[in-house]
């Protein structure tokens, strides 16, 4: 596609990720999002209630505590991770044990 736009108009026009994305999101209705890495869906529920409370007139009590919210849920999280790899790395040690490795 950036090809034929080359082919197809002066040098000085020049072609942008937001052109691009304008012309697919109006001509065709297909988003085109930015990369991120993976996260699970109550993370990502919890920033898009942020970003809306930053713009919308919510009272900022209530953009206060979605960020706690999130800040707590992703503390209990990496707590969780945390104990899950001690609890394998505790399996690996004591299956090694038991078979003799």
């Amino acid at each position: 596609m950036d090809r034929l736009f080359i082919l197809s108009h002066p040098p000085e026009m020049e072609a942008s990720y937001e052109s691009y994305r304008l012309l697919f999101n109006t001509k065709f209705h297909i988003g085109l999002g930015y990369l991120r890495k993976d996260t699970c869906s109550l993370c990502d529920e919890q920033n898009q209630k942020i970003t809306f409370k930053e713009t919308d007139a919510s009272p900022r009590t209530n953009l206060q505590h979605s960020v706690t919210e999130r800040e707590t849920y992703q503390m209990k999280s990496k707590i969780f991770y945390k104990r899950r790899t001690r609890v394998k790395d505790w399996a690996r040690r004591n299956a090694a044990a038991e078979c003799g490795i």
